[in-house]
């Protein structure tokens, strides 16, 4: 019976169970575990250590893994994993609730992908993510995190991409050959390429018959019968036979190689002036058999191939059309200047149904607009440091927690080890039976092997442990990042670069009538604006629907 206000309040509350937080253990988890096949991603765990994790992960936390999916495919570009999208659709049907991971950079280290996987938990299709390495909260702020994980994981696979190129750059000048080893030399330790004492007398005068016309089929049909045997490895000690063709005769004919002059990618060098290279074939030689239009042919192709591709390395598919919502194709336009060849970027809408149908806007207003609204909505402020030192802290103190129990697990197994060792080695001394001695020494030895990966396990963990106590960005390392966005977007030396920033920033952007009328950002940028961290100046917000930007070209 309702008599009193408090009966009334009681009755007029929420239940209780309705804010009760879910129950993960009836969830249905999948485990997601991938390495990328690539050296860019050598120190990965395994797919098999990665597997072993999340099963303890889900035993320490009672989840149900209903199945294992493994993946050997870079995230770096999206839409080129199979297993990751069957991840993805099993979920959209509702065969899972949830994906367990290592870390957040084996689901994404794209922003496409990325913010499929945000958006997903934004609709509650995925209900629940668990990260060995990674703390997240299905929450706002654990998403935010979950975001800054996206973009950190995707900066580092860059940064790692340019240390790679830099890295094969500097060998390249260095005068070292990074694939196998030419036709005719080998690959010494230090990977340069010396003469082959075998096949580099019979390639010579392969040369020498080539300068005295004889077609590709005499030659080919010369060193076969020669039985002509390419070297393997390091050293030169092994040869494989090898059939020549044509087609390969004509690649060395045509490379620079021969002479010293040795091409890589873009980069080009002299070998005769790095070390005593030994060339095949002097430069007169092999230019009676080469025309200079020969050789600049491959390079004009890329070069084609180069600005053919470079439209699709400005926002290609995030400009929307304000008229029927569809996303705008990119383009490329070229008008000639009386001084110089000048590039136009445009965005044109593709819908046949829609009014702007086959008209396009070009790229810079797009451009002005980025520009104009960072530069007046700096995300280097005091409120979004903060926040982010609040969830480094948490997630630290938590990862710091986990480390701590795994080295005094391993310092437990190394005792018990050494422990063994040492019966092991008194067992053998006592032990008559010869037969006995021997299967003990062989436990021994995988004993021994194991104290020394035990070793190295928890170097590793003490490593990591250090590493994590330092992980928090300094204000002003934060502030280097976060600060003048939009003037760094700028001043971009290259469109893939201007590209990459702005795709870390916004998600689309649409376009009407020379005007940005709509956009959306990427997380974590999106929850910064939310949450009222992000200083806004020159006037205020500059998100405007009518805008209109000075006409210029770039």
């Amino acid at each position: 019976m309702i008599e009193t206000t408090q009966d009334l309040l009681e009755l007029l509350s929420p239940s209780k169970e309705k804010y009760q937080k879910e129950d993960i253990t009836q969830f249905k988890y999948v485990i997601y575990a991938r390495k990328s096949t690539g050296d860019e991603e050598r120190q990965i765990r395994s797919i098999p250590d990665q597997i072993v994790e999340c099963l303890r992960l889900a035993d320490a936390k009672l989840l149900t893994v209903v199945k294992m999916f493994k993946e050997s495919e870079s995230a770096k570009e999206p839409d080129i994993r199979p297993v990751f999208r069957q991840v993805i659709n099993g979920i959209k049907e509702g065969k899972y609730d949830g994906i367990i991971a290592w870390h957040p950079d084996r689901l994404a280290r794209n922003m496409k992908d990325a913010g499929e996987i945000i958006d997903l938990l934004d609709k509650k299709t995925i209900l629940d993510l668990q990260f060995c390495s990674f703390t997240f909260e299905n929450n706002t702020a654990g998403k935010m995190l979950l975001g800054i994980a996206f973009v950190l994981s995707k900066q580092y696979s860059d940064k790692l991409s340019d240390d790679v190129k830099r890295g094969t750059r500097r060998s390249i000048e260095d005068g070292k050959w990074l694939n196998k080893a030419k036709h005719g030399y080998y690959k010494n330790r230090n990977q340069y390429l010396i003469p082959d004492k075998i096949n580099f007398p019979l390639l010579k005068s392969a040369w020498k018959m080539r300068l005295e016309n004889y077609t590709l089929d005499d030659i080919a049909t010369y060193l076969n019968e020669l039985h002509y045997a390419k070297a393997e490895g390091i050293g030169g000690e092994h040869h494989k036979k090898f059939k020549m063709d044509k087609k390969t005769l004509s690649k060395i004919f045509r490379d620079t190689f021969y002479t010293g002059v040795m091409q890589y990618s873009e980069t080009i060098v002299d070998l005769n002036k790095i070390y005593d290279f030994t060339p095949m074939i002097e430069v007169s030689d092999f230019m009676k058999i080469n025309k200079i239009s020969d050789l600049t042919k491959i390079i004009k192709q890329k070069i084609k191939a180069s600005k053919n591709n470079i439209k699709s390395e400005l926002m290609q598919g995030m400009v929307k059309c304000g008229y029927c919502g569809n996303v705008r194709s990119t383009g490329l336009t070229s008008k000639q200047s009386k001084e110089r060849k000048v590039l136009y970027f445009y965005y044109r809408c593709e819908n046949k149904s829609c009014k702007y149908y086959n008209r396009s806007d070009r790229a810079h207003f797009v451009l002005d607009f980025i520009y104009k609204y960072l530069n007046a909505n700096t995300f280097a402020t005091n409120d979004v440091y903060n926040h982010y030192i609040k969830e480094m802290k948490a997630v630290t103190a938590e990862k710091n927690q986990l480390l701590d129990t795994k080295k005094r697990s391993l310092i437990n197994e190394i005792n018990n080890q050494e422990d063994k060792i040492e019966k092991s080695k008194q067992f053998i001394l006592d032990e008559e039976d010869q037969q006995m001695k021997d299967i003990f020494s062989q436990e021994l030895k995988k004993t021994i092997t194991s104290l020394q990966e035990s070793y190295s396990a928890l170097e590793q963990v003490r490593k990591e442990i250090k590493a994590n106590n330092g992980v928090s960005l300094t204000y002003e390392k934060f502030l280097e990042l976060m600060g003048d966005l939009g003037d760094r977007i700028k001043k971009a030396k290259t469109l893939k670069k201007k590209d990459l920033l702005i795709r870390k920033i916004f998600s689309n952007l649409t376009v009407k009538d020379k005007k940005i009328i709509d956009f959306t950002l990427q997380s974590p940028f999106k929850e910064f604006v939310e949450k009222g961290f992000v200083t806004s100046g020159r006037g205020g917000e500059t998100r405007t629907r009518d805008l209109t930007l000075p006409k210029r070209t770039f």
